[in-house]
């Protein structure tokens, strides 16, 4: 190694280390109320998008301020992973886990640690995965005036832990079927339909549908595919997450429509 490819080296490792500090510091900045260090953390007049907000970091700054004197709680665990570096601009991609105690309409939520590693592989997946079914089943079996529980689809084994639950404290399950496994899985061709990982998911799916004491599917069609692996007409309903045009169900007209209604649209 020369004197040149070593100082390049430690260069990139200064640089990785003084950014991947900024990252961090940014958080940090949040969830201890820092609006000077977290505007600090940023080019004056940045663009910064999130889930809540797309605007200037002096606009998410103040957006911030008021969630927090709103009661949010929430902390942030973020670990920056990978850096690209292009000259003097750079891009990194940071897993991030979300501490919170939040509530909503009088609901109180809490968001299980630990449950999220990103993206990376099936593997990284599988890991998060389990370890929010055995944090869902352990707070299931041991919640006080536990009165019911609602399941998705995501992760994809999420109706094990409300099968268990159930088992136990003999609550109403309310099962709302956001895809349907394996069948994605067949028609992409990932999977074969009598192989043992669609059989196992094919009676899992039919066990959540006959414990819960409701399904809710997105559409029709999908209604339909949840039909044939077990009959739950009488109790399924339709709610679709998107404007989607129901079967003999006339479209609606803008002017009628109350979302445009309620936000003058």
């Amino acid at each position: 190694m020369n004197d040149q490819t070593r100082d390049d080296r430690l260069q990139y490792h200064l640089d990785r280390t003084e950014i991947f500090d900024l990252v961090r510091t940014e958080r940090l900045a949040r969830d201890l109320l820092d609006w000077d260090g977290l505007l600090a953390s940023f080019v004056p007049g940045s663009p910064v998008r999130t889930t809540w907000f797309d605007g200037t970091v002096e606009g998410f700054v103040e957006g911030s301020r008021t969630k927090m004197a709103a009661g949010s709680t929430a902390k942030h665990w973020i670990m920056p992973t990978k850096l690209r570096l292009n000259g003097d601009r750079g891009t990194i991609e940071s897993p991030a886990t979300i501490f919170a105690r939040q509530e909503l309409d009088g609901v109180q939520i809490r968001r299980l640690p630990l449950s999220s590693f990103g993206k990376a592989s099936v593997a990284v997946r599988l890991v998060g995965g389990t370890i929010f079914l055995v944090q869902a089943m352990v707070r299931g079996l041991f919640t006080p005036r536990l009165g019911g529980i609602l399941v998705s689809t995501s992760p994809p084994m999420c109706s094990v832990a409300a099968l268990f639950i159930h088992m136990f404290r003999r609550v109403p399950v309310k099962y709302w079927a956001m895809d349907i496994n394996p069948d994605q899985m067949i028609l992409m061709g990932r999977v074969h339909a009598r192989s043992i990982a669609s059989r196992m998911f094919n009676v899992l799916n039919r066990l959540i549908l006959r414990g819960a004491d409701q399904v809710i599917a997105l559409d029709q069609y999908m209604a339909e595919r949840l039909y044939s692996k077990c009959d739950v007409r009488r109790k399924t309903t339709i709610i679709a997450p998107w404007p989607h045009v129901i079967e003999n169900e006339p479209p609606l007209e803008h002017a009628d429509n109350p979302f445009r209604k309620q936000h003058g649209l």
